[in-house]
């Protein structure tokens, strides 16, 4: 049987919503698992159909149009809640994707800074747009010692914090874990 793929984002929302719905009844891990499988591939779509959409000519900034701030009720958070975050994640009481999710719902409400590296205010900005990807670079448990020594960087020590980062992130093989 010949089956067309969606390609459109209203019946592409609908089968989500549909194995969303399966996802939230699974009865066995194998369920769970197969449904969180189909989910990002959805998403997976979603996302290549949105890639396709023509772009406006100009693009104008948040500040051109008088936004200077993130959505009320939100800030950035600091280091002692990330460690926080990355310690309950480590212990069992958040799961990844709970992390993943609580990281990008943040991320999509806050203006992040356009902070230099040389900034030790860049670190915790770094640390939650990493987080905020884990879909797409998966972050496990075992990467939590990096971020937390990445986090406790001091001020003066911002730079070779940087360079210690990325060389753990480029010693990552990412398609390994992605499969």
């Amino acid at each position: 049987m010949n089956r067309r793929r969606s390609t459109d984002r209203h019946s592409l929302r609908k089968k989500l919503r549909r194995i969303q719905a399966l996802h939230d009844r699974a009865t066995t891990p194998g369920e769970r698992q197969a449904a969180a499988a189909a989910l990002d591939r959805i998403r997976d779509r979603m996302e290549r159909v949105d890639e396709g959409l023509p772009q406006p000519e100009g693009v104008i900034t948040l500040e051109e149009l008088g936004f200077t701030s993130s959505e009320p009720g939100y800030t950035l958070p600091d280091r002692a809640e990330l460690i926080a975050m990355l310690l309950e994640w480590s212990n069992g009481d958040r799961t990844a994707r709970s992390v993943g999710r609580w990281a990008s719902r943040l991320v999509d409400k806050l203006l992040l800074p356009d902070l230099p590296a040389t900034d030790p205010e860049a670190i915790p900005v770094e640390v939650l747009l990493q987080l905020s990807c884990m879909r797409r670079q998966p972050l496990a448990v075992q990467d939590i010692p990096a971020m937390l020594a990445f986090l406790a960087a001091p001020p003066d020590r911002a730079a070779q914090a940087w360079a210690d980062w990325f060389a753990y992130v480029e010693g990552v093989d990412w398609r390994a874990r992605a499969s």
